[in-house]
């Protein structure tokens, strides 16, 4: 499959998309559907983070879930939106926002061939470049538990 490098207005981040958008238009629900049975692995600093509120953490959830075996996924506003129950897509987009504003996710807006379609491309980034860091209270918890047993390696 051929792929074309996608990037975000101010350069700041790129994505790696399929060049033939429409090929990928299929039904959201269809793709609920098979995916009913799986999971979503979330890390412990995101969910331990204080820079994210209850809701946001379940955001970024939610976008992982559609990740499946790459980082790169696109759901469409609209679908997050009845996901994460909220009234409307401004909500979706200020939980992105702050997604990206903490280096969790890219996004870059592209278009089917026709120009018609907007599609925006979310990708979850690396660990090494988030702006999150773990709670000092989780640190010392961390460090407590290592100093009062032996940890060893399985």
């Amino acid at each position: 499959m051929k792929m074309i490098i996608a990037k975000s207005k101010d350069g700041s981040s790129e994505v790696k998309i399929p060049d033939k958008i429409d090929k990928y238009d299929v039904l959201e629900k269809e793709i609920l559907d098979k995916e009913k049975d799986k999971f979503t692995m979330v890390h412990n600093r995101i969910l331990h983070s204080k820079k994210l509120n209850m809701k946001e953490k379940i955001a970024y959830a939610v976008l992982k879930s559609f990740c499946y075996d790459t980082d790169v996924c696109f759901p469409t506003e609209e679908l997050l939106k009845e996901l994460l129950q909220v009234r409307d897509v401004k909500t979706v987009r200020i939980y992105m926002q702050k997604l990206r504003n903490l280096k969790l996710i890219a996004m870059v807006t592209g278009r089917n061939k026709t120009g018609t379609k907007r599609k925006i491309y979310y990708k979850m980034l690396p660990s090494s470049e988030w702006q999150i860091e773990q709670d000092d209270e989780v640190k010392d918890a961390w460090k407590k538990l290592n100093d009062e047993f032996e940890v060893a390696e399985v």
